[in-house]
């Protein structure tokens, strides 16, 4: 007999033959035990705990296990840099394997249209739960039905975790796990057209935007970036990310907030 099968017999004869209502306290029971066993355990575990009423609590570092628990049963224990510690109620498998494989393994994958939506919700997520950044992938992979496509064939034919974040002006489709950016245009023009985040960049590039933009005609939005970086002599990231900044800073993160509740919901 092997270690496992020899600690799960002593298991369940613990919590066959103790007292109804009895407390148990099990470490790490995946121990030399491979998956398929390591699932049956946890749900004889449920059984028994419906039959003889007992209170169980483990630690586990095994995801098959707090996979094959109910949310209310998942408890996940972290001790942040100052060494204090934060309990997360309810939280999934897939944001526990991302946590305890240092992100690794993404939690989420979050499909949005172009780089600078990628930018805008990153800063975003930094600013308001920074902690969450390294359980996502946060890719840009084209229009509004690209996104919707790749997120359902990431969801039903690959078995990966994903969401669709889209532009404002595209709107929501909840019931298929596609979402919205804050705000009612197109993140570009959110960003670049706001007078106080121009007033700012003017601040700090010397560049007046609606100059640049009367100068040039009609432009596509998607190229703001590019033009204004040539301008003030700057990478496309940085002009990027420096209006992006001003922006979140002026408008709040308020609608954010609640695009991160529903991020957190999704892992």
């Amino acid at each position: 007999m092997g270690f496992g099968e020899g600690r799960l017999l002593y298991f369940i004869d613990m919590l066959e033959n103790k007292p109804d209502k009895s407390l148990f306290i099990i470490e790490e029971p995946e121990i030399s035990l491979h998956e398929d066993a390591q699932y049956k355990f946890v749900k004889y575990l449920m059984d028994v705990c419906n039959r003889k009423h007992h209170q169980i609590i483990l630690t586990t570092h095994s995801s098959i296990i707090i996979n094959a628990l109910p949310p209310e049963g998942r408890k996940l224990i972290l001790r942040d840099v100052y060494q204090e510690v934060k309990v997360l109620d309810r939280v999934s498998g897939n944001r526990v394997k991302s946590i305890l494989s240092d992100g690794n393994s993404k939690a989420l994958t979050i499909c949005v249209e172009d780089e600078f939506a990628s930018l805008k919700l990153k800063e975003a997520i930094r600013q308001i739960k920074p902690e969450l950044l390294p359980l996502l992938n946060i890719s840009f992979i084209g229009d509004k039905e690209v996104v919707a496509n790749t997120v359902k064939l990431l969801n039903d034919k690959m078995d990966i975790n994903a969401i669709g974040i889209r532009d404002a002006d595209v709107g929501e489709d909840k019931m298929n796990r596609l979402f919205k950016l804050p705000g009612s245009l197109p993140p570009e023009k959110e960003v670049y057209e706001n007078r106080m985040v121009q007033e700012g960049l003017y601040k700090e590039y010397n560049i007046h935007i609606p100059t640049i933009l009367s100068g040039v005609g009609v432009v596509d939005h998607h190229t703001y970036g590019k033009i204004f970086s040539e301008k003030a002599c700057c990478s496309v990231e940085a002009m990027n990310i420096s209006a992006i900044k001003l922006y979140l800073n002026i408008q709040g993160l308020d609608g954010f907030k609640a695009l991160i509740n529903i991020i957190e919901h999704e892992m």
